[in-house]
């Protein structure tokens, strides 16, 4: 133990191959030297005539010494040697697996190009002393060999061949002549220099994407403040019209109240003079009733009669002078929503204009067989035969029906339907999964207006109908709105009136739908431009 904690690695080099002494022997003179390169280099000697000597020390013999294997310093040696260490897929790319290894798999110390292996220290002792692998070639561990390998000669394809962008082995390189053959390493140099490239290009893309995101999150902040500064001000403002509304409404209520309580008083002052009259009234009647039954003459003559009877009160013309007050008091406030509604008008016009006025199309794949497409898809009108229409299962099979091709999931949308050709029609939405063979009307996937041969105007869902008081008009809007989870119809004429509004939690897009009720001839619905 003494030995080896003194020993000192620099001398288990040989002199011959300054590495590490493999398999040593000792020579006459003392030295040491690994077995194949001490025989290697007597072997040379002999070979070209030459003196053998000692490569240390220089000293001469007659002919080769019979050597000797050093098996103290093979102990020690063995000493020096450290441990294998294990391997791991997580070492990362430099650290290469023994392929001779089968429990615990070792680090690769060296790979053999002639057996195509890589050896851990344990497993390439036999290169280094065993004589027949002497004429094996190694270098440092080469990962993935296997992949590395020419399948044609198994050997390690160290070169790659540009005029077919194809790695290839020495043997290889005789079956492409024509070819230039790249060392890996300039092939590495000259991909590295590309993809430098490509990297300063992605870099310079990267600075100008960064530069537009910066920009687009600036425009973001200033339309956030843009934004939070125009509701301010809308809510100041409708705040200030709802003001002015509601003060009107209350001045315009009590005035009404004031005069109805007025009103109110004078009926049942009235009302109590009635009843005091109607009581006398049966006072006196008490009283002569007894007299009508007499059978004396002369008691009866005799029988004195009321005098006066009280004269009855007379509110009516005092009511009518009130009523006729009222209807006066009435007519401002009558006369204020009167004039109040074209304005009504015009700002619906306008809120409308916020929402995205579309003219949608209707979509073929939809449409009943008897009914006809013309004007771009945006005119349907009833035929007496079916038409040729391919099959298709979004087709609607029982009533003359089609759905637009456009679909909504969000926002604020609006369209208008021409219904002056039609006799009998249903506007109104769908989602896409609705069953081909089901009435709009009748559908819990449909929401709309119809105007049929009942000649009245209903709203449908789910088979429920609302009747409504409206009478029929000569362009429906259908405005369909997101932001308030609605569906509102509108009649556009002169003015625009507010058919009926849905409200409903959309769960799928919605697509614009319409049908024709009444199987007519010349039964039209358009889509307005």
């Amino acid at each position: 133990m003494a030995a080896s904690g003194c020993f000192k690695e620099e001398l288990a080099v040989c002199p011959i191959c300054l590495e590490l002494l493999s398999d040593p022997v000792t020579t006459n003179c003392g030295h040491n030297f690994c077995a194949k390169c001490i025989e290697a280099a007597w072997d040379e000697a002999e070979r070209q005539s030459q003196e053998i000597v000692c490569p240390q020390c220089k000293q001469s013999f007659t002919h080769a010494p019979e050597l000797k294997r050093n098996t103290l310093l093979i102990s020690l040696i063995g000493q020096l040697t450290p441990e294998p260490e294990a391997f791991s897929e997580e070492d990362g790319d430099d650290a290469v697996p023994c392929d001779w290894c089968l429990e615990t798999v070792f680090k690769a110390e060296k790979t053999c190009l002639t057996c195509m292996a890589s050896y851990c220290p344990l497993h390439l002792k036999p290169h280094i002393q065993n004589a027949a692998y002497q004429g094996h070639e190694t270098t440092s561990p080469i990962r993935y060999l296997q992949e590395k390998k020419c399948g044609d000669h198994k050997k390690i394809q160290d070169m790659f061949c540009t005029g077919h962008n194809v790695f290839m082995c020495a043997v290889c390189k005789f079956t492409h002549p024509h070819c230039r053959a790249a060392t890996l390493e300039d092939k590495c140099k000259e991909k590295q220099i590309n993809l430098q490239k490509v990297l300063g290009e992605i870099s310079e893309e990267i600075k100008v994407a960064e530069e537009q995101l910066d920009y687009l999150e600036e425009e973001n902040k200033s339309v956030e403040e843009k934004t939070s500064k125009v509701k301010i001000l809308i809510e100041e403002k409708f705040e200030e019209i709802k003001k002015l509304v509601q003060t009107k409404e209350d001045s315009m209520r009590k005035l009404l109240n004031e005069k109805h309580v007025e009103i109110e008083t004078k009926i049942e002052t009235a009302s109590k003079q009635l009843l005091q009259h109607i009581e006398q009234l049966n006072g006196a009647k008490s009283q002569i009733e007894p007299l009508a039954k007499e059978k004396d003459q002369w008691r009866f003559i005799k029988a004195a009669l009321p005098n006066q009877l009280p004269r009855p009160p007379l509110p009516k013309e005092d009511i009518e002078t009130y009523n006729r007050r009222l209807e006066d008091t009435s007519q401002p406030a009558l006369k204020l929503m009167s004039s109040l509604k074209p304005i009504l008008d015009t700002l619906w016009q306008e809120i409308l204009k916020y929402g995205e006025f579309c003219g949608p199309t209707f979509d073929p794949k939809t449409v009943h067989r008897r009914v006809i497409l013309s004007e771009g898809n945006r005119k349907i009108s009833y035929s007496a035969s079916e038409q040729a229409y391919e099959y298709n299962p979004e087709r609607f099979r029982n009533n003359c029906q089609v759905l637009c091709s456009q679909k909504f999931s969000q926002g604020c949308h609006y369209w208008d339907i021409d219904t002056m050709n039609s006799s009998g029609w249903a506007i109104g939405i769908a989602y896409g999964s609705i069953d081909g063979g089901v009435n709009l009307r009748a559908s819990e996937k449909a929401w709309c207006v119809e105007w049929g041969s009942n000649s009245y105007l209903s709203a449908w869902y789910n088979n429920q109908e609302y009747k409504l008081k409206w009478e029929r008009p000569q362009t429906v809007r259908v405005c369909l709105n997101f932001n308030t989870s609605s569906v509102s119809f509108y009649s556009v004429g002169n003015s625009v009136t507010l058919l009926h509004e849905h409200r409903a939690t959309f769960r799928e897009p919605v697509h614009p739908a319409c049908g024709l009720t009444a199987a007519v001839l010349n039964n039209t619905l358009a889509i307005k431009v």
